[in-house]
């Protein structure tokens, strides 16, 4: 055994010297004990390794040397597989090939060959296998076999070749939209990338604006530095941002561009770039402009429209002011004129009238008592007529306002009122000597007397008053009384002409006329001229 044992290890021939024989034979065994106990540590330590498949194959390429590790992936126990050919575990194609000859071939060579493949399990399954070939070699450097560390990599290889499929469709989704440019920024604003669209609008090549800062490049197209750096401002802190602008191409040409711009964010949330999509409407741009063009004209002409006809209609408006000042100007001069015609023509025809019968009666022989009084009743009616003449005169056209004034005028019509009331009207009169033109006066008074009239008609014997103010800057009168009132918003005009009537008189010379009253609250009437 002993003698095997040296044999195997190429120890040398017996020594002479007993003691020294037996000293070198322990330190073998401890050295072999040693090797075992390294042997288990390693063993313990490759079976515990799960994940991984160790592999050591003979000068023969045949398997001398299997983990735990292998037999799971592989399906493979240790027993079945030691002394089979390595080549067992690739695939038919990559037999053909010769690949396990090219693979140990490499690792001699090259001191290691690393591979990714597909390899084949007991069952026949595949599965990607990614491993390192390693030359085992003894002290004198003489080739002794071979180990293989191998992993199973499917899973990695389906997401990769997963997210490689994926990149491949982003990559000819963007090549292929045309009408957008779609730049990716990294995070201080470097275009990283731009697609077949962003050459079409800009005229730039991916080569000649790789790496180039955009902010740059939109400010020789003509877009400010300051507003691109505040876009990405704004896309950062709210996650997208937007502009629009006429830019410049590469050849020179304008386009009017809108776009947006989004944060791009790493799984931990932090940004890492951005995606610029822009788009090209200078057509549209163009369209809403020459839509904005047209709605301006249309609006600048009815504009102008409208006050052309503002102006046309305050002019008609004045003219018509002035028209019914006119009319109601002749109205009181032919008032005034019948009245005087009445008073000085009729009257005092009807007086001499008077005289005469008055005379004639006197002279009648006493006799003709029945003569006398016939004549006596001739003249009072004479008289009763004369009378109602000079009533319709006054009526036409008050001479006391020439005579006296419109204030006085105004007292006096008060105290006629007065005659056939119970319920007293006050008259209050404030006046600093100014003079008033008969024009005004004349407006004033009819307007008290239209007053005065409705008052009787409509609100009965009730108190009166009557205020008025004659100062340098303004004309003001006031008649209120304490009747049941009306709504002023809710009476038909057409049912009460004598309101009509007093705001057309105030409208003729420039006054201000305003009713105020409710129901049961009496009656306002305010008439105001400023100068």
């Amino acid at each position: 055994m002993l003698d095997d044992t040296q044999a195997s290890l190429g120890t040398s021939p017996k020594p002479s010297n007993e003691n020294e024989a037996e000293a070198e034979l322990r330190n073998l065994t401890v050295q072999l004990e040693r090797a075992r106990v390294l042997e288990a540590e390693f063993r313990a330590f490759a079976d515990s390794a799960r994940d991984y498949a160790f592999i050591t194959l003979g000068l023969d390429k045949n398997v001398i040397g299997w983990n735990k590790g292998a037999e799971l992936l592989l399906g493979y126990s240790q027993e079945e597989i030691l002394g089979k050919p390595g080549a067992l575990f690739f695939t038919p194609e990559d037999v053909s090939r010769e690949e396990p000859d090219r693979e140990t071939a490499t690792a001699v060579r090259e001191g290691r060959a690393e591979d990714e493949r597909w390899h084949l399990r007991k069952d026949g399954t595949r599965f990607w296998g990614s491993g390192v070939l390693t030359p085992l070699c003894d002290a004198s450097g003489e080739l002794r076999g071979y180990a293989k560390v191998m992993q199973d990599r499917t899973e990695q290889r389906t997401f990769q070749e997963a997210l490689r499929v994926r990149e491949q469709r982003l990559r000819l989704l963007l090549e292929n939209i045309r009408d957008c440019a779609v730049l990716d920024l990294d995070r201080d604003g470097q275009i990283c990338s731009w697609n077949s669209g962003a050459e079409r609008i800009f005229g730039y090549t991916e080569a000649e604006v790789s790496g180039v800062d955009s902010s740059e490049l939109f400010a020789a197209a003509g877009y400010s530095s300051e507003a691109f750096r505040q876009e990405l401002e704004t896309a950062l802190a709210c996650g997208r941002g937007d502009g629009e602008s006429w830019l410049t191409r590469k050849d020179g040409t304008r386009f009017f561009a809108r776009w947006i711009t989004n944060t791009l964010h790493s799984d931990d949330g932090s940004a890492v770039g951005f995606i610029k999509i822009l788009r090209d409407e200078t057509f549209r741009e163009q369209t809403e402009d020459q839509e904005r063009r047209r709605t301006q004209f249309a609006w600048d002409l009815l504009e102008q429209q409208a006050r052309r006809t503002s102006s046309t209609l305050g002019q008609t408006r004045t003219e018509l002011t002035e028209i019914g000042r006119h009319l109601l100007n002749v109205q009181e001069e032919e008032r005034r004129r019948i009245a005087r015609d009445l008073h000085d023509h009729l009257a005092q025809r009807l007086a001499l009238l008077e005289m005469g019968l008055h005379h004639l009666r006197q002279g009648l022989p006493e006799d003709l008592a029945q003569l006398q009084a016939e004549v006596a009743i001739l003249q009072e009616h004479t008289a009763a007529l004369g009378q109602e003449v000079r009533d319709i005169s006054h009526r036409l056209h008050p001479s006391i306002i020439e005579h006296l004034g419109l204030v006085k005028a105004l007292k006096s019509l008060c105290d006629e009122y007065q005659r056939s009331r119970i319920a007293p009207i006050t008259f209050e009169a404030v006046e600093d000597g100014s003079a008033i033109p008969l024009e005004l006066a004349a407006v004033f008074y009819r307007i008290c007397q239209e007053a005065l009239r409705n008052t009787q008609k409509h609100a009965g014997d009730v108190p009166v008053s009557v205020q008025i103010q004659v100062k340098r800057t303004e004309l003001w009168l006031r008649i209120q009384d304490e009747g049941p009132g009306f709504d002023p918003d809710g009476i038909n005009a057409a049912d009460h002409l004598g309101l009509t009537s007093m705001r057309e008189r105030a409208a003729a010379i420039g006054a201000v006329c305003k009713f105020i009253s409710q129901p049961g609250k009496g009656t306002v009437i305010e008439l105001l001229l400023m100068s």
